[in-house]
């Protein structure tokens, strides 16, 4: 068994603020996004961001990436909120290390595996044999979604269609970005991740539409 964890004092103390101010916290937390989104667009932290950006010369793909974002504002929110991840601004700007050893951002704190590395392995390759089996359930989940969207748009209720296209068309957008890939059938995704004596070695994944207030992401 693990240690006990135990909420940091602050955490423990914003806990109590959010229960003593509940009535008014959405109004407040508009009124700190409102105000923070002034200072980010203000002409000192346009012009800090614009040098970062300059001076960084990251690649096309990396561009992409950071645009539309305020690097210079977001280098001093770790900073005001305390936040553990001091590499999100330098990675903004530079890209994210995704392959090899990639450096613990600190967002998730650590815990005791149970198993050792070999224990490890073991559970992975048995998960990896299930791919094939994975992928033609996920396929019989989406098409049942889909008919059953279908059928209620038919009867005059055409939000999960309409989500279901949103999805869609945000993915699509996201390939000319190189955000993702092009998307692939299911001959396609099988000749590209199938190895040599016929494991599929890719795990296909569902992508589900999530709010974020009024805007689908």
């Amino acid at each position: 068994m693990g240690k006990e964890y135990r909420l940091p004092p602050d955490v423990t103390a914003a806990a109590k603020v959010n229960l003593r101010v509940g009535a008014v916290l959405s109004s407040q937390r508009s009124t700190g996004i409102t105000k923070r989104r002034t200072f980010a667009n203000s002409l000192v932290m346009q012009s800090m961001d614009a040098e970062l950006k300059d001076r960084a010369n990251p690649p096309e793909n990396v561009r992409r990436l950071h645009k539309g974002v305020n690097v210079a504002f977001l280098g001093l929110l770790p900073h005001a909120i305390r936040g553990v991840d001091q590499s999100l601004p330098h990675n903004m700007l530079h890209g994210f290390p995704i392959i090899h050893d990639v450096p613990d951002s600190g967002v998730y704190r650590a815990t005791d595996h149970p198993l050792t590395l070999d224990e490890f392995c073991d559970v992975y390759d048995a998960i990896m044999l299930t791919n094939e089996e994975l992928m033609e359930e996920l396929k019989r989940r989406m098409r049942h979604k889909y008919d059953a969207a279908m059928a209620a748009s038919l009867k005059g209720d055409s939000r999960a269609l309409d989500l279901m296209k949103e999805v869609e068309r945000l993915t699509l957008l996201e390939v000319p970005q190189g955000l993702c890939a092009p998307g692939l059938d299911d001959t396609e995704f099988r000749d590209k991740f199938t190895n040599d004596i016929g494991d599929l070695q890719a795990r296909p994944m569902p992508r589900h539409g999530v709010f974020q207030g009024k805007k689908v992401g």
